[in-house]
This record gives structure tokens, C-alpha cells and sequence, in this order.
């Protein structure tokens, strides 16, 4: 003893055995949502889309916000287009005009998902509206180049028409209604009838009314905004939060009047999900392939 062809297996069999429970405990104990996989986890809950974080994408974009506008034929706009179908589907279905977006934290990417769906909606032929209803980070008008007064809260507090403060984009079919000046009304004010009467008006000029929300368990706007929104559609951030925490966010948006559409998952990682950079490669050569292919078929015709 010690007689060699014995312990090193048997060594080697315990290093093995170990290091699989240390990884099996890791991924039992760790409950971020990192995959579509782990958003199906969720009880009751539809995967709309995954948008892939822009440092996937193999084009070099280094930020989301514009790139629907900027990059129309890339990756990301292309998840975006999937995302819009999905959303589209089921508003259509149901006959909903407004769409509020909303993720459970900050940083969750809510207000550029919001302005890239925006576009990817005008691309779609439908008349859409951005309605800025962060009043504690608004940021449409930065996305847009606007003013961000005038804005919704001047219009709230009956000091400016409605009419004056939309802001026709650079795209037709695309406008936003900007914040407006920053702490000049309650966030009950949301739940009012003045509110109610201004989405009504809105609905009447637009096919899609996309409502920029505030974080929901930081800000109250956003569970008060449900009670006048048609749809929800929740912003989950990969690798940011975690199932308990959206579920409680699902459970607390949920028995409202607006109607749960599902979770997008964004900022989607390679590492999450292990077949997302091989997708993306695939995509743009299945894309460059079909540019090279054009000229030819034009010179044929």
C-alpha cells in the first residue's frame, strides 16, 4: 500500500464524482434566469422573444438603443421582428392598442426594447406612439431627440393640449409623447380619469400605444398604470434576476385590468445559453449569402 492501480482510479472516479455534485448543487442553488429554458421554468408564463446582448452580436454594434432604426437587416433588429410577432399575435387577437412595458428593476433594458419595438412596429405599417411614463427616469425623449417638456405631465395637469405635445419622429407612422417636467403629479394620478381619457384619445389616432413603465417593484406607477393598459409584456434582464423575484413581479401585475402577455428575456448570453453564438454566426451567413446571390439573379433577369 499504497498500490497504484487502484487509488488513481479511484481518485480520479471521487475528483469526478465531486466536481459534478459542486456543479449540480451550483445550478440547483442559483436561481437567476440566464435561458429561455430557465423563463419556461415559470409557471403560467410565455417566452415573446429573447433579445441577445449587443456584445453577441457579430456585426461589432456596442448598444441596442437605435439599432432597429440603424441596423434594419441585422441580428438584433431581427429579434426584434420576432418579438414584434409574437406581441402583435396576440393583441391582434384580442383587439388591444395599448402595450405597456415594465421590468421588475432597473437597468433592465425597458426603455430602449421599447423604442426598438417601436420602430420594428412602424416597419410593420402600424401607426405607433411612444408614451414616456417613467417620470423618475424618463429617457424616450433622449432615444427620440426631443424636448422632454412639454410633456405628459403638462397635459395631466391641464396646462398644454394634447395635440401640442406629440412629437412627430423622423420616420412616419412613429411619435412620442415625452415626459414632460420631472415630480409635478402623484403617481395616483395614473389611475384617474384624466389618464384613462388621454389613452382613449391616443387609441383613436394610433394602432399601438407603447407605454415606457418604471421599474415595478421600485416605483408604484407601474402596477397603478395595469388598471389602464390593455397588455403587459414584463423585461426580464439575463443573468440580472432571479425566478422568485419575477414571479413575484407576474403575481403582482397579474388580476389587473391589463391582460400579462408574457417575458422577454434581454441581454441573452452566450454563456446562458451555449447555442446563441453559433445562431447569430449562422444568421449573417445565411444573410451575406443571399446579398452575393442578388446580383446574379438580377444579371439572369
Amino acid at each position: 500500500f499504497p498500490t497504484i492501480p487502484i487509488i488513481v482510479p479511484g481518485v480520479t472516479i471521487l475528483i469526478l464524482v465531486g466536481a459534478t455534485g459542486l456543479i449540480f448543487a451550483k445550478e440547483t442553488l442559483d436561481q437567476r434566469i440566464k435561458s429561455p429554458a430557465d423563463v419556461k421554468m415559470l409557471p403560467k408564463v410565455e417566452l415573446l422573444g429573447v433579445i441577445p446582448d449587443v456584445n453577441e452580436d457579430p456585426s461589432g454594434r456596442d448598444r441596442i438603443e437605435g439599432v432597429v432604426k440603424e441596423l434594419p437587416d441585422g441580428l438584433m433588429a431581427e429579434a426584434f421582428r420576432q418579438m414584434r410577432s409574437e406581441v402583435l399575435s396576440r393583441m391582434d387577437r384580442r383587439g388591444y392598442k395599448t402595450l405597456m412595458l415594465v421590468g421588475a428593476q432597473a437597468d433592465c433594458g425597458v426603455s430602449a426594447l421599447t423604442n426598438n419595438l417601436a420602430v420594428s412596429l412602424m416597419h410593420n405599417r402600424r401607426k405607433v406612439l411612444v408614451l414616456d411614463a417613467n417620470m423618475r427616469r424618463p429617457s424616450q425623449h433622449i432615444l427620440f431627440g426631443t424636448p422632454q417638456a412639454p410633456g405628459l405631465t403638462d397635459v395631466l395637469r391641464d396646462q398644454v393640449s394634447l395635440d401640442k405635445v406629440i412629437v412627430n419622429g423622423q420616420e412616419p407612422g412613429l411619435a412620442v409623447l415625452p415626459a414632460g417636467q420631472n415630480g409635478l403629479i402623484w403617481p395616483e394620478t395614473f389611475e384617474g380619469q384624466g389618464f384613462r381619457d388621454l389613452l382613449t384619445k391616443l387609441q383613436n389616432q394610433f394602432d399601438v400605444v407603447l407605454v415606457d413603465a418604471p421599474p415595478a417593484l421600485i416605483a408604484s406607477e407601474s402596477q397603478l398604470l395595469t388598471k389602464a393598459v390593455d397588455a403587459v409584456v414584463v423585461v426580464v434582464r439575463a443573468m440580472g434576476e432571479k425566478r422568485g423575484m419575477v414571479g413575484r413581479l407576474l403575481g403582482q401585475l397579474g388580476g389587473q385590468r391589463a391582460d400579462v402577455l408574457g417575458v422577454v428575456l434581454n441581454r441573452a448570453q452566450t454563456s446562458a445559453g451555449g447555442y446563441f453564438r453559433e445562431s447569430y454566426q449562422a444568421f449573417y451567413q445565411y444573410r451575406d449569402d443571399q446579398d452575393a446571390q442578388r446580383p446574379q439573379a438580377v444579371a439572369a433577369t
